[in-house]
């Protein structure tokens, strides 16, 4: 699914230099969609969709929203993050950063209405 992209994506590890990454050279999803009344989010990459992960945290705040949560967050998993995401009301513009082991990320992009 090449083309045009939607998001930039900066990824800082440990000791080193940040860089600018795309979502394929880190195994990110394409789209993500945000179900709040279930409190769940799910990743799509290629037309196909994982299982569903929970929405651990979901803020109104007076001009954005706020959503946290933790993917791989089973107790003892390897490789778990923790994000956080706020999204601009009026713009839907979305900015995120999530940390795991040795690794952290910035993600900008937009959100739409489905």
């Amino acid at each position: 699914m090449g083309g045009r992209r939607f998001a930039k994506i900066v990824e800082c590890d440990s000791g080193e230099e940040c860089r600018i990454e795309t979502n394929e050279s880190i195994d990110a999803p394409d789209f993500v969609r945000f179900d709040f009344k279930k409190k769940q989010v799910v990743a799509i990459s290629a037309g196909v969709e994982t299982p569903p992960d929970d929405l651990d945290n979901v803020m109104n705040l007076a001009n954005y929203l706020v959503i946290q949560g933790v993917q791989g967050g089973t107790e003892g998993a390897a490789n778990s993050l923790a994000w956080s995401a706020t999204i601009d009301y009026a713009s839907g513009h979305l900015t995120m950063a999530a940390a795991g082991e040795k690794a952290g990320f910035v993600v900008f992009g937009a959100c739409t209405t489905i």
